[in-house]
Formats: structure tokens, C-alpha cells, sequence
């Protein structure tokens, strides 16, 4: 399906997980143990802990198809004290081009693709803290800008309604019940 078709009628929904938290093929998929909603965002914590356990996502769905046309997710690692984002578009984007979240005064840099599967590509990355703060500051509204494979740049809009008030739940929850990661074992 193709960006365009899939922008036609967007609604919100729940429902992102971070990289730490994939599924091997067949698993079964991993429950929150806790989750608020705040504004637009659901804040989520998973019973694994680790160094990651809670995150905020926000999904927006094509309301006809129910296929997801944009996934961010927020997580932050307290024991290292940042941020990481994944955001999840459909195929058929310009992988050069990557994501920029644009939001009032404020302009990301180009956030580089890190795979494509069959659901969609991904930016996958560590993120300064300071973009989460500028954004719980940004008002309501941004955009996370994609470029079709055409060159066309489209704006999906991105819902920062209650975006300042997910996070510090996000965080005090993720501090509360934060585990250290495992060495690995030789």
C-alpha cells in the first residue's frame, strides 16, 4: 500500500514496541503490566524491567485499513541517563532521506533509517535529552516528516497533547523499575 493511500482518513491508537523489547518470530507478544493514558500518548511498563521498562508511544492508524501509518515511541534508560526513539513509518519511503520532526520553532536533524521489514522501516536510535524536552515544550502539534520514494515530502502530523506530562511519568515509572542490564555470559 502505498504513503498516499494510507493517509487517507488517520486516526490515533495505542500500541509501539522499542527495540529492547521485539519479539522473536512465533513469541508471545509481551503485556504491559501498566499503562496511562496521557493526552494522546500511552505510557506502557513491561514485567521484563531491564534497563528500559516503560515507554510512551503514540500510533496513528489509517482509520479504512487499520494498517499503521506512523509509531513513535519514547523510552528512557535511567542507569545512562537517555532517551531512545523508535519510529515506525510504512514501505515505500526514500531511505536516504530518513525523518525529521518538525514542532513550532523546532527542527530535528535528519534521523537516519536503521531497517525495513515487512510492516514498514524504522528509526531506531539514542537521542539527545534535549529533544524530548523541546518537544514537551513544542505546544500540541508537530510533524514527522517522511519522504515518499517519489521525493515528496510528507508531513504526518504527530499529537504532542500531553507529551510533557507522559514523559515525566514515563521517566519517574522507568527510574522506579529499572533493572541493569545483563553482562553478557561468556
Amino acid at each position: 500500500m502505498t504513503i498516499s493511500k494510507l493517509l487517507t482518513g488517520l486516526v490515533l491508537a495505542g500500541g509501539l514496541v522499542l527495540p529492547g523489547l521485539a519479539l522473536a518470530q512465533g513469541a508471545a507478544p509481551v503485556v504491559p503490566t501498566d499503562t496511562k493514558t496521557i493526552g494522546s500518548w500511552t505510557v506502557r511498563c513491561y514485567p521484563n524491567g531491564g534497563p528500559r521498562p516503560c515507554d510512551m508511544s503514540e500510533v496513528m492508524q489509517d482509520k479504512n485499513t487499520g494498517q499503521r501509518v506512523l509509531g513513535v515511541s519514547f523510552a528512557f534508560d535511567p542507569m545512562a541517563d537517555r532517551h531512545v526513539v523508535q519510529i515506525a513509518v510504512p514501505l515505500g519511503v526514500a531511505i536516504q532521506s530518513g525523518i525529521v520532526i518538525k514542532a513550532a520553532s523546532f527542527t530535528s536533524e535528519k534521523m537516519p533509517y536503521r531497517r525495513c521489514d515487512n510492516a514498514g522501516c524504522y528509526v531506531e536510535m539514542i537521542i539527545p535529552n534535549q529533544l524530548t524536552d523541546t518537544l514537551a515544550q513544542s505546544g500540541n502539534s508537530s510533524t514527522v516528516n517522511i519522504a515518499a520514494n517519489a521525493g515528496k515530502v510528507v508531513p504526518l502530523p504527530l499529537s504532542l497533547d500531553g507529551f510533557a506530562a507522559a514523559h515525566d511519568a514515563m521517566m519517574t515509572l522507568a527510574r522506579q523499575k529499572a533493572k541493569p542490564a545483563e553482562a553478557p555470559k561468556p
